[in-house]
């Protein structure tokens, strides 16, 4: 895997290892629960770190590639300019919506600096901090997204016979 393909694929990655993290650390610790009968009580609470930043990246990688959920049997009714104009606005409330997640999320950071987890020591800011990077990746993407759709508003609203033309 190159260096491009990695860092294109980072949140995507991070996501994957911590899931692969979160099913190996519950799974010993069930083992050690009912076969050894005792725990390891810093693999649960690193499970819950990694139950985090699995989610936020997870997001961020499933937004990134078309993989989220939508519901779009009404949208997909509409004439093709109207579609682009409804998903259009709708990307526009999405950017809006992760720049405002993202600046509360950075304050959530500054306020939990001073906490730290009970067992493993580690600062809350660590793990709030996936929170706001995987909101920065949702910027990133949808203003990537957004500059796509700028991109293709003429192809989108020529008239059929100038779009065959083109063809």
């Amino acid at each position: 895997m190159n260096r491009k393909s990695v860092l294109g694929n980072l949140d995507y990655i991070i996501a994957a290892v911590a899931l692969f993290g979160i099913v190996l650390f519950v799974i010993i610790n069930v083992f050690c629960r009912y076969i050894l009968g005792f725990i390891f009580n810093w693999m649960e609470e690193l499970a819950t770190i990694m139950f985090v930043w699995c989610t936020y990246m997870g997001i961020a990688a499933a937004y990134r590639t078309h993989d989220h959920v939508g519901i779009n049997i009404i949208v997909n009714l509409l004439p093709e300019k109207l579609q682009f104009v409804i998903e259009f606005l709708i990307d526009l409330f999405v950017l809006a919506l992760d720049i405002i997640i993202f600046i509360l999320s950075v304050r959530l950071c500054i306020s939990s600096w001073g906490k730290i987890t009970p067992i493993i020591g580690l600062s809350y800011t660590f793990v709030n901090a996936s929170i706001s990077i995987g909101f920065l990746l949702l910027i990133v993407y949808t203003a990537l997204r957004l500059f796509e759709k700028v991109k293709r508003i003429k192809l989108v609203f020529l008239s059929k016979k100038n779009r065959q033309e083109k063809i």
